[in-house]
C-alpha cells in the first residue's frame, strides 16, 4: 500500500471524507482552522492543499463531513443541531434539517438517493433527496 500524507492540522483531526473520484479531501478538526471545524465553517480543498471553497451557515460547531457519491455535495453534521448538504459547485445551502440535540453522524447511499443523520438526541433519521423523514425515528 502507499499513501500520502497532508498536514490537516497541529490538533487532532476526528474525521476525513474523500470524494469517490479522489480529487477532494475534507476534515474535521478540533482547533477551528481546517475543514469541518471549531469555527462552524466547512472548507473544501483539493488534494494538493489549495482552498477551494468555505461554507459558512452553522451556529455551532461542525462534527462530522461526507461527501456525496456524486462528489458534487458536501454533508455536514453540527452542535446546532442541524445537518446540511452543500452543492460543491455553486456552494448553495441545499437541505437544512436538524435533530433535537447535536448531529454527529452522516452516511449517504451510494447512489445518493437516501441520507442518514444520528445525533445526542439517540434518534437515527432516514431521509429522502427532499429531506423528508421516510423510514421511522429509532430512539433508544
Amino acid at each position: 500500500m502507499v499513501s500520502s500524507e497532508i498536514i490537516g492540522d497541529d490538533r487532532p483531526l476526528s474525521g476525513c471524507s474523500l470524494s469517490s473520484d479522489g480529487s477532494f479531501l475534507a476534515t474535521c478538526s478540533l482547533s477551528g482552522v481546517v475543514t469541518a471545524s471549531a469555527d462552524r465553517t466547512a472548507k473544501l480543498w483539493n488534494t494538493q492543499g489549495t482552498l477551494l471553497t468555505t461554507y459558512k451557515c452553522h451556529l455551532d460547531r461542525l462534527s462530522r463531513v461526507a461527501f456525496h457519491p456524486s462528489g458534487n455535495y458536501l454533508g455536514t453534521t453540527s452542535f446546532d443541531n442541524t445537518w446540511r448538504l452543500w452543492d460543491t459547485e455553486t456552494g448553495e445551502l441545499l437541505y437544512q434539517e436538524g435533530h433535537s440535540r447535536s448531529v454527529c453522524g452522516l452516511a449517504l447511499r451510494p447512489d445518493g438517493s437516501l441520507a442518514a443523520s444520528c445525533g445526542l438526541d439517540a434518534l437515527a433519521r432516514v431521509w429522502e433527496q427532499e429531506a423528508k423523514i421516510i423510514l421511522a425515528q429509532f430512539g433508544i
